[in-house]
């Protein structure tokens, strides 16, 4: 059980470092922080599936940081409404 942990750990310091390097290179660097992403969500799906993660919980946290944050995050080419996913 211990490992689903280590791995989750070592997917979210990998996303980490992709936003540093979007920071740093900018747009080339999108494409592996779009796999990054993809990595931490998996598992995130799989904390879920194992019974670790309470989804009603973390599904609640997520609308509620993202009314919150929503308009902050709104920049040319960013964030816009209406993309994403729902849990």
């Amino acid at each position: 059980m211990n490992n689903i942990y280590v791995k989750t750990m070592e997917e979210c310091g990998e996303l980490i470092q992709a936003c540093a390097k979007v920071l740093k290179h900018g747009d080339t660097e999108k494409h592996n922080l779009s796999e990054e992403c993809g990595d931490v969500m998996a598992q995130i799906m799989l904390l879920i599936e194992s019974g670790i993660v309470n989804e009603a919980v973390m599904s609640q946290k997520f609308i509620e940081h993202k009314a919150k944050y929503r308009d902050l995050y709104k920049v040319s080419q960013g964030y816009k409404r209406g993309q994403g996913f729902t849990f």
